[in-house]
């Protein structure tokens, strides 16, 4: 599976392990602690929610693409982010 749009009506967790793109933006979304063990995921949009605890993304060395913009975050958080997924281009 590549591709889902998530919600609570649905998803499926046993599929969501596996995908690769996943779509979360504009969902009001503050824990982000289920992504965790997404370690497939390539691209992820998370825009326009309210994150402040980048931590659950940081083992998650496949992604190339990560939308953040639009969150509570801080330009050092983000930073932080980028040295820790130097393949993931994060656009402001």
């Amino acid at each position: 599976m590549k591709y889902q749009e998530l919600n609570h009506e649905h998803s499926r967790p046993e599929q969501s392990m596996h995908l690769e793109h996943v779509g979360l933006g504009v969902n009001q979304i503050s824990d982000i602690t289920p992504l965790t063990g997404m370690i497939q995921l390539e691209l992820l949009r998370l825009h326009r929610n309210q994150i402040t605890d980048i931590t659950p993304l940081l083992g998650l060395r496949n992604l190339t693409l990560m939308y953040l913009g639009g969150n509570p975050l801080t330009l050092q958080t983000v930073d932080e982010l980028r040295a820790a997924l130097p393949n993931c281009e994060i656009p402001n």
